[in-house]
């Protein structure tokens, strides 16, 4: 245990905290420097904790306003974050694995070893895994936040804005609605299953990337890409969408009173191909309005599209992380900003907003963020630290 511990100590820990970890030799120390380090991951990442917390604690106020309970149980949350886990997990050691043994195609099965011991290291040490457990504790809280606020939109909003989205589509499409200068070259069953499938994956894709953020050892990098997230729902997905209240190109005729949709020939297309997840999805979100529930991950909202913000935040994070896999996400982003509009979901204008303000908020944040001088956290973190201990 002492060599184990005298590993993390030498291979994992910032040089900053060696003299201090160099007195604790004993195994019994272990719970020593794991609270070391989870309260130092807890100061690092509070600002975090303190946007979630009053996030979560808005839910119950403004259920109070609207005279209904709206703040959404937690345990699916976690539940469903738990499920990602083992197969995160899986899939990273995999990945990684893959990796080292193509790059060194020399040493063959031999390099297993060696690759398995540098991701212990890098995602199996006590820094690693006191930063995840925060990470992991707040984030479904906050997407139950998202959620429940989602869904009270139209308990403080009704849907007015539709009409008025429809026309400024056409009006900037050259009189035409977007789905129309769509149809013709996505409107093959096969074309719109794949862009059906890729907005179903958006999910998983959004899952993974939060757990391996929570993993990453870039602390600009990860509060970044939290911070942005954070900001996008707030301010997207939530303020603004409650701004321009909206139900979407799927529900026109509902919510406007129209009896002839300009979207009816999109729709007998989309109903025409069996099995579509978007159709079914649309449908199932519906009825749980109507009946006046809420559901796990439901509510409508079409102004501004957070499926769009979400994919163009990840194209901007991965982008940072590797050029290639960013060009992979930036035509991610793009496919999501297509189907939202060919599958019926959102108005062209919708995404368009959502990906100027991401990219907005992804500067200003980074900005901020590469203001604070690295030596200057650390000693804060350190001192602030040593005195709880």
């Amino acid at each position: 245990m002492k060599n184990y511990i005298a590993e993390i100590v030498k291979g994992n820990l910032p040089s900053l905290h060696k003299q201090f970890y160099a007195r604790l030799l004993s195994s019994s120390d272990f719970l020593k420097i794991f609270s070391y380090k989870f309260k130092e991951s807890i100061y690092d990442n509070r600002c975090l904790i303190y946007i979630c917390l009053i996030y979560y604690f808005s839910t119950f106020v403004i259920g109070l306003m609207v005279g209904t309970k709206i703040t959404g149980g937690l345990k699916f949350y976690y539940l469903l974050f738990y499920g990602y886990l083992f197969a995160f997990f899986f899939l990273i050691w995999s990945l990684f694995t893959i990796i080292h043994l193509f790059k060194n195609l020399k040493q063959g099965f031999d390099g297993i070893p060696v690759v398995w011991s540098l991701l212990r290291k890098r995602f199996l040490c006590i820094e690693t895994i006191s930063r995840f457990i925060i990470i992991f504790t707040i984030i479904p809280l906050f997407i139950c936040s998202y959620s429940s606020l989602k869904q009270a939109i139209p308990l403080i909003h009704s849907f007015s804005s539709d009409s008025l989205l429809y026309q400024f589509d056409k009006l900037i499409h050259f009189n035409i609605s977007p789905w129309e200068i769509l149809h013709p070259i996505l409107g093959y069953p096969i074309v719109t299953r794949f862009i059906d499938f890729c907005y179903v994956a958006w999910g998983s894709i959004f899952a993974y990337s939060l757990l391996y953020m929570a993993c990453h050892c870039d602390r600009q990098l990860r509060l970044g890409f939290f911070i942005s997230l954070a900001s996008c729902w707030i301010l997207i997905g939530n303020i603004l969408a409650m701004a321009f209240s909206s139900a979407g190109p799927c529900y026109f005729s509902e919510v406007t009173g129209s009896t002839i949709s300009p979207y009816m020939p999109l729709f007998e297309y989309l109903r025409s191909i069996p099995g579509l997840q978007a159709v079914n999805i649309q449908d199932l979100l519906w009825k749980a309005f109507q009946s006046g529930h809420f559901m796990p991950l439901g509510g409508i909202s079409a102004m501004p599209s957070m499926h769009v913000s979400v994919a163009v935040l990840l194209a901007l994070l991965y982008r940072k992380i590797n050029k290639q896999l960013g060009w992979i996400m930036i035509g991610f982003a793009i496919i999501i900003q297509l189907g939202s509009v060919h599958l019926g979901w959102h108005y062209a204008t919708d995404g368009y907003v959502s990906t100027i303000l991401t990219i907005l908020i992804w500067k200003v944040t980074e900005g901020k963020l590469a203001q604070q001088p690295i030596e200057k956290i650390n000693n804060q973190v350190e001192g602030v630290i040593k005195l709880g201990l």
